[in-house]
């Protein structure tokens, strides 16, 4: 079992990992006796839960944090670089 990273926890779920991309945190918890264990949520002000994706094993849920926080790394790349040419 995971230890809740500071106790924090949301319906059930501990939060176990968190990756934070600027202003953004996304989140992965695991619920003991939930029919999908393993969640992960985007985070606003460390107590705002939204766009929850549900896995049957943690190797996936990980998996998924790091993509949607990659995604986010992405899109700022592109809007920097978007800037540098000039917003072009």
């Amino acid at each position: 079992m995971s230890e809740a990273i500071n106790g924090r926890t949301n319906v059930g779920y501990e939060i176990t990992d968190s990756v934070h991309v600027q202003d953004r945190e996304f989140v992965l918890a695991y619920g003991q006796g939930k029919s999908s264990p393993y969640v992960t949520w985007e985070c606003v002000n460390g107590k705002d839960y939204y766009f929850g994706h549900y896995f049957s094993n943690k190797l996936n849920a990980q998996r998924d944090l790091i993509n949607r926080a990659n995604e986010v790394m992405l899109h700022l790349e592109q809007m920097r670089s978007s800037a540098d040419r000039g917003g072009r």
